[in-house]
Formats: structure tokens, sequence, C-alpha cells
């Protein structure tokens, strides 16, 4: 928990700024005005890395419990996602273009899967109607236009009205594989499984004998039960594919 408390208090005094964080070291803030600082920055920032950076911090200070992370968290998260929701289209924005407006045009893959997650996340985490309506909406937006129903895998990138034109129409290359969306399937199943009541079911494949703590990824849950699905074998170990239902998933 020290090295978890000091990555984060690092990320706020190196990265951080007026709500946002940058992919550079916020350096020279006794030589601009707060304005000069913040729009220097605010190039070299993106939604996706500053809600990714949110979702983890959240995630770290339930444990941590520190009141000034808490007070930054409470006062941010839920103004940016609302700044970046496009009410008309229902769906994320990729950047800010100034602290209360964001770029309304199109938007990649993998900006759009970490907004969709943290407000996943919180939906569950603080039960808030306000992240559930945003996600309802936006979480439909990803499957009709970032999705390959035919082939598989989701687009490098869509406009606000859905469409995919031949820049975004890639699905893999030097900076997309399979990460970002194979994370947000998972984030989305398990929040829209627990929203609806239903049972969680996840698989694991622990070394065949061996015992593990089994939990629904960033979540806590109760194991319902835990039945073997199958060994198969990874560089001579014996695996077991186990399948897992969870309930209580918080």
């Amino acid at each position: 928990l020290e090295y978890t408390d000091k990555l984060v208090g690092m990320m706020f005094e190196h990265f951080y700024i007026d709500g946002i964080f940058s992919r550079r070291n916020v350096t020279g803030r006794d030589k601009f005005s707060d304005k000069e600082l913040f729009n220097r920055y605010l190039q070299y920032s993106d939604l996706g890395h500053t809600m990714k950076s949110y979702w983890m911090i959240e995630m770290a200070n339930r444990t941590l419990d520190n009141p000034g992370y808490k007070s930054i968290l409470k006062s941010n998260i839920k103004r940016l996602l609302g700044i970046s929701y496009d009410k008309k289209n229902g769906c994320w924005s990729e950047r800010l273009m100034s602290r209360d407006r964001a770029f309304s045009g199109g938007i990649s893959w993998w900006t759009y899967c970490e907004q969709d997650q943290l407000a996943a996340y919180m939906a569950v985490a603080d039960g808030d109607e306000e992240y559930l309506e945003m996600v309802d909406k936006t979480s439909g937006f990803f499957l009709r236009s970032f999705v390959d129903k035919v082939n598989g895998e989701c687009y490098f990138g869509v406009s606000s009205s859905g469409t995919t034109g031949d820049n975004f129409a890639n699905k893999a290359g030097m900076w997309k594989n399979g990460y970002h969306s194979s994370e947000h399937a998972l984030i989305m199943y398990i929040v829209s499984s627990r929203l609806t009541g239903g049972r969680v079911e996840l698989y694991f494949a622990p070394v065949n004998g061996e015992e593990i703590i089994y939990k629904p990824y960033v979540f806590n849950g109760t194991v319902e039960s835990a039945e073997p699905a199958g060994e198969f074998d990874i560089g001579g170990k014996k695996m077991m594919k186990t399948r897992v239902a969870f309930k209580i998933i918080k």
C-alpha cells in the first residue's frame, strides 16, 4: 500500500493539471498562468488516458482511503464524463478542446472503451443512476458502430454519427490489437450481468491441483460454484479449465 500511495501521489504531482492527466510531465508551473499551463498540456492529453488514470486511482483509493485523492476523484470523474458524453448521438468524445468542451468528431476504439469501462465501474461501485444512464446509451453505440458483426473485432474508429471511413476501418495494426476490446467486453459483461440480476460466469485455468483465489477481474464477488471443465496442457503443465459462477458483485 505504501508504494501504491506513492505512485498515485506521483501521478498527481507530475502528470495532473486541472482535472486532466497529461502524457508529459507537467513542468513550468511557476512560468505560466493557470490558463496557459492548461492549454500547453491539453495537446498532450486525451480522454482515454485521463479516464484510465482515474479508474486505476479510484480502485486504488478504495483501499488507500486517502481523503485528498477522494476529493479529486469525486469532483472530476462525473464532470469529465458529462463533458465527454454526446447526448445527441449517445457516445463519448475523443478529447477535450477546453476545460468545459469536448471534441465531437471521430473517436478511436480504445478511448471509447476506457470511458465506457469507467462509467460502468462507477455505476456498480457507487450505484449512481447518472453513470448507468450514460453507459446504457454508449454501450449500445459501441455494439452498433464499432463491432464488425460479420468478421469480428472492432474498427479503429468511427464518427460521432457511427460511420466508419477508410481511415478508421482497420481492425489490427502496429498500434491496435485485441487488448482494449477484450477488456471492454469483459467489463461490460460483468456489469450488465450484475445490473440485470444474473450470475456472472467466468473461466479460469489454474495448474491442476493448485488452489487459487477466484475474483471477477477488478470487482469483488462471492463464489457460488467452481466446476472443472476440462484439462489441457501448456508448456508441459497440466491446466484445469474451471467455470466459476459469482454472485453479489460489487
